[in-house]
């Protein structure tokens, strides 16, 4: 899977500005380019342009609406393709784009928007935002609300960023990003204007974009139960999750590439087999990973497991065993300082080699979790295929 950086993706997208010659005939897209720094005198030459009122065309696209600005017109079949092709993601999906004219003005559009989705795991508008805040060229970072699609009802929380023109050509940028449980939407446009026309531009965007109900914004919820599907975890051992954690694949941070700040919820480990987060990413965040027997100072899952937690420098730690289909499982309880709770349940099942079970539980967010966190590891058991990472 490639790994993409947002100055080449989002806000370089010096496509946009090719994508203007691909709409007026067939000259090629230029190659992405560097970015380049440009500062507030470069964005301020290029003058005020107001966004146009939202009162084109309406598009349904999957789980959002999107209504078009006045004049935006549809790319041709083939600068949409082309476009598509350079939005260089196996895992997006291009939407829509259309171009805004100049009003008669010869020179091609002022204004180009389009509409991606990122099947990327979900994200808070907290931690996009933290993200968003290390990326190459922007310029501002603002958490909002989008339009609703439920006429007097708030709509769910949305990033809004402008960003410096990336390359040459380019122009500069708002976004807009919406974290939707089929995928992150981005609703971006490369404006030919200066700083106070972005952000104009971002409001208008921000009113443009709908989402419906079957979006289903991003929000912590308790659990209930037991997710009714199963998770492998590595050979043929599986276990359920609770029904708000869902099995993720891929980050933010990957689409992007900046740095993020350290999360209590991390929970990535080497040779991971299985990294699992709530939906919201704020309550409950795990693992599941290989390890090798340490004798003669562990010499059993229990032992290695209590090593873990003693390395990490938990407190309170406590030591039990858990019935499972599979036999007995060692579990080791603790706390970190922050009042993180973490959770171990180790077990050998091959000689030598050792599967352990990691749940990281956000303090707050405890009596919550543990019905189910006990529920989930006595769910251990052998069988049955993988099931899809989100």
């Amino acid at each position: 899977m490639r790994r993409l950086a947002h100055a080449s993706l989002l806000a370089a997208l010096p496509l946009l500005a090719a994508c203007n010659n691909v709409a007026r005939g067939n000259a090629p897209i230029a190659p992405l380019g560097d970015a380049l720094p440009y500062g507030a005198s470069v964005i301020a030459a290029r003058g005020s342009y107001p966004p146009p009122p939202l009162d084109g065309a309406e598009l349904d696209a999957k789980n959002v609406q999107l209504r078009l600005p006045r004049g935006c017109v549809p790319l041709s079949s083939e600068a949409f393709v082309r476009t598509a092709a350079v939005v260089d993601d196996e895992d997006a999906e291009l939407l829509a784009a259309c171009n805004v004219a100049r009003g008669g003005v010869s020179g091609g559009a002022r204004a180009t928007v389009v509409l991606i989705r990122h099947r990327v795991q979900l994200e808070t508008g907290e931690d996009a935002a933290s993200s968003l805040r290390h990326a190459p060229g922007v310029l501002s970072v603002a958490r909002t609300t989008a339009a609703s699609s439920v006429a007097g009802e708030a709509g769910p929380e949305v990033v809004l960023t402008t960003s410096s023109p990336a390359s040459v050509g380019a122009r500069p940028s708002a976004a807009i990003y919406f974290g939707a449980h089929d995928g992150l939407y981005v609703l971006y446009a490369e404006i030919d204007g200066d700083a106070e026309s972005l952000t104009a531009w971002g409001e208008s965007l921000a009113a443009a974009l709908k989402p419906s109900m079957a979006a289903r914004p991003i929000r912590w919820r308790a659990p209930v139960g037991l997710a009714p599907s199963r998770s492998a975890i590595g050979g043929e051992n599986r276990l359920r999750l609770p029904d708000t954690v869902v099995v993720t694949a891929r980050t933010f941070g990957d689409l992007i590439g900046a740095p993020r700040a350290a999360d209590p919820l991390d929970a990535r480990e080497a040779r991971s087999l299985l990294v699992f987060r709530d939906e919201a990413q704020t309550g409950l965040g795990g693992s599941v990973y290989r390890a090798k027997l340490l004798p003669p100072i562990a010499t059993t899952a229990g032992a290695l497991a209590r090593l873990t937690a003693d390395a990490r420098h938990l407190g309170s730690i406590e030591a039990t065993r858990a019935r499972t289909k599979l036999g007995d499982v060692a579990r080791v309880d603790g706390e970190r300082e922050d009042g993180t709770h973490e959770v171990y349940a180790a077990f050998e099942d091959e000689p030598g080699e050792v599967t352990v079970v990691r749940f990281v539980v956000a303090k707050g967010k405890w009596a919550a979790y543990a019905p189910w966190i006990e529920a989930s590891i006595a769910s251990l058991e052998r069988g049955g295929a993988p099931e899809p990472a989100y």
